[in-house]
């Protein structure tokens, strides 16, 4: 279908300019981004103002998942582990389109501004989520750089991967007039990427709309070896690292950032100091701390420790079994194969 699609626009002009098209894009405020919802969402918003922060050296926390907070590196490898558990490998077209989908009415108001003085003929944007249903709103903009023959034109809409409803087939043709919008609605398995383009008076607008993830992200804990000592009357610090490590089988999960914690089954000391705040030291699947036991004098000290690591996760569950209808229930129209 896709090969199709592209044979049937070869001979219009493409009107898409990537570059300014970015130039157009609001810079992203500068909220803190949740990755507990809407997450495939708020990963490309997520990227977006950490580009934007690096670029201006603000700094500060950026990201959060739950209650945890982080700040721009702990966020980086966050959005790493989390785009990795789902799978998910957006082109840049994708992500925009992603990002143009969150603008508020004056945002879409400035953008098609901005976008008709760089003399671009046709924008788009989109009413609502385009992720997290099978049907969304498409807005198709006419705003051409020179008069048009005649007070309307003929748009043309192409999809792949889908229907468009007011037509209940792949293709859609409606009259849209100069500086004005027309509307349509995709239906789509939105677990399959779909590819719309549109064609007014020999130009044409391809809009790359991406899959939404196969899994959800919920959080989990996880908890390494326990080690214990039983020492008395020595010098020194009889420490350890202290380790938790995702086994490499386990491709279901992947560590939160800054969690890594102690957990305690026995602490009891005299003439001893325990050091809990050493670095810690963290990838996506494991993180450790060195435990102080430091023994300050030989008289009368002890310790009686029993301690293992322990860490937040990031754990995958695939969305397409949680969403299977029973046996002999009702199928809805959205579980309905496309």
């Amino acid at each position: 279908m896709r090969t199709v699609l592209y044979a049937a626009v070869a001979v219009v002009t493409l009107t898409s300019n990537s570059f300014a098209q970015e130039d157009c894009l609001p810079v992203l405020k500068s909220d803190i981004v949740d990755l507990s919802h809407e997450t495939e969402t708020n990963l490309v918003l997520l990227e977006r103002r950490l580009q934007e922060d690096e670029s201006q050296n603000s700094g500060g926390l950026v990201a959060s998942y739950g209650a945890f907070k982080f700040n721009a590196d702990q966020a980086r490898q966050a959005r790493s582990s989390i785009s990795s558990l789902l799978n998910i490998d957006y082109s840049q077209k994708e992500k925009t389109n992603v990002y143009i989908s969150t603008f508020s009415d004056n945002e879409v108001t400035a953008y098609i501004a901005c976008l008709r003085e760089r003399s671009d003929p046709i924008s788009h944007n989109f009413v609502g989520d385009i992720l997290s249903r099978d049907a969304f709103f498409v807005s198709i903009n006419w705003h051409p750089n020179y008069t048009p023959e005649g007070a309307e034109q003929t748009l043309v809409a192409k999809v792949t991967e889908g229907v468009i409803l007011e037509s209940g087939k792949i293709s859609y043709e409606t009259k849209i007039k100069d500086k004005k919008s027309a509307f349509f609605t995709v239906k789509r398995d939105r677990f399959k990427g779909t590819q719309i383009a549109v064609s007014i008076d020999g130009k044409t607008e391809l809009i790359d709309v991406p899959p939404k993830a196969r899994y959800r992200v919920v959080p989990s804990e996880l908890e390494g070896p326990r080690r214990a000592t039983n020492t008395r009357e020595t010098t020194g610090d009889i420490g350890w690292d202290v380790c938790v490590t995702l086994p490499p089988e386990d491709i279901d999960q992947a560590i939160v950032p800054n969690t890594f914690d102690f957990q305690f089954y026995k602490s009891q000391v005299g003439n001893v100091r325990l050091v809990t705040n050493n670095p810690r030291r963290e990838t996506s699947r494991s993180a450790c701390s060195h435990l102080g036991i430091i023994f300050n004098e030989v008289w009368s000290s002890y310790a009686i420790v029993d301690v293992a690591g322990k860490i937040q996760t990031f754990k995958r569950i695939d969305v397409t079994k949680e969403e299977s209808p029973r046996p002999g229930a009702a199928i809805s129209l959205t579980q309905m194969p496309q």
